[in-house]
């Protein structure tokens, strides 16, 4: 690990990863994920021997159709900028997808940057992350979204009156029987739900009280916030984790039960207490289940597949698969099968 903060915080290899890249962070990242550590992987030069670059592979697992199966998020990809970037990076592609099979990893899945997507050898690209915005009031960060908000200007305050008057929770009845709650922590509440609601998805990762703890609370470089919605039995039926950022809220996990309209009582709820805190936009990355797409767009998300022109600064996502194991079958090559969110990242 030491070798690899060297290698991975060298200037020529990663110059913003000076920031925040603390020992403590390499620490819980590389160590201590509940499901293993982290499998790393160095290329030299032949000539100096000096490290040139690294990769990485996340353990994660998952639940795929009835069974528990080994995962892994690949990330932190970084080459020494003097060499060919190209050929040291394909090595290391290729490298930690050989060995992966040897750690018992059946998938690979990974979400490059536009500068390392071409660099996507022996990975089969199963689509592109939907992106969702919910527009709660306009505010200055419009200007990255909305092309004419110059002329909107004048007109802000009435325009917000108009948003609050269509958005479609602002005339729904709180549901009876569900309550907002707001942990600070995830409790055993949470492994009760994951039991309930893992059977309603196909492909999904495993989201325990104790990977959840890990990944949103001993994480603290970002404050995630857990929302919640309870029934009269104290029973957590749906959650959204998510982080402020200036007047936006990110959702980067979503779990619930898929019965009962509890999605829609979830955002329902969540946009409500959004728009209360004076927030100005709710943003989505989303990969899976077109249901789950409709359903955010009846509550006012706008779609960027349809809204091209509001989300043309934000750069494309794919979502990539690399399967060592072909005895998990066709499922794991289609979208509608996973449910994905930014929080299944590597971080």
């Amino acid at each position: 690990l030491d070798v690899l903060q060297r290698v991975f915080l060298k200037p020529s290899i990663f110059e913003k990863n000076k920031v925040g890249n603390s020992n403590s962070k390499f620490q819980w990242n590389y160590n201590n994920c509940p499901f293993g550590k982290t499998l790393c992987y160095l290329i030299q030069d032949e000539n100096s021997q000096e490290f040139i670059g690294s990769t990485s592979l996340f353990k994660r697992k998952f639940k795929v159709i009835e069974n528990n199966v080994n995962g892994a998020v690949a990330g932190n990809l970084c080459v020494d900028q003097g060499q060919r970037l190209l050929v040291p990076a394909i090595k290391l592609v290729k490298a930690s997808q050989v060995e992966s099979a040897k750690e018992d990893i059946q998938f690979i899945y990974s979400f490059p940057n536009p500068n390392s997507f071409g660099i996507s050898e022996g990975y089969t690209k199963i689509g592109e992350f939907s992106k969702f915005l919910k527009i709660l009031k306009i505010t200055d960060n419009a200007k990255k979204y909305i092309p004419f908000y110059t002329l909107l200007i004048p007109f802000l305050f009435v325009f917000n009156v108009l948003i609050k008057l269509f958005s479609k929770e602002t005339f729904l009845k709180k549901r009876k029987g569900l309550i907002v709650e707001t942990p600070d922590s995830f409790d055993n509440r949470f492994d009760s739900l994951w039991k309930k609601a893992s059977k309603q998805f196909t492909i999904i990762g495993i989201r325990t009280s104790e990977f959840l703890n890990w990944r949103y609370k001993e994480y603290s470089y970002i404050n995630y916030k857990i929302f919640c919605l309870v029934n009269r039995s104290q029973e957590i039926v749906g959650y959204i984790v998510y982080y402020i950022e200036k007047d936006i809220c990110r959702v980067v996990d979503m779990l619930f039960l898929r019965s009962d309209n509890i999605l829609d009582s979830l955002l329902v709820e969540f946009s409500r207490t959004m728009r209360k805190e004076g927030l100005g936009y709710i943003y989505i990355k989303f990969f899976g289940d077109s249901k789950i797409k409709k359903n955010l767009e009846k509550f006012n998300f706008l779609y960027d597949k349809k809204y091209k022109r509001i989300f043309k600064n934000i750069v494309e996502s794919p979502f990539l698969l690399y399967c060592s194991d072909k005895t998990l079958g066709p499922a794991l090559f289609d979208e509608e099968y996973w449910h994905i969110f930014l929080g299944d990242s590597d971080i």
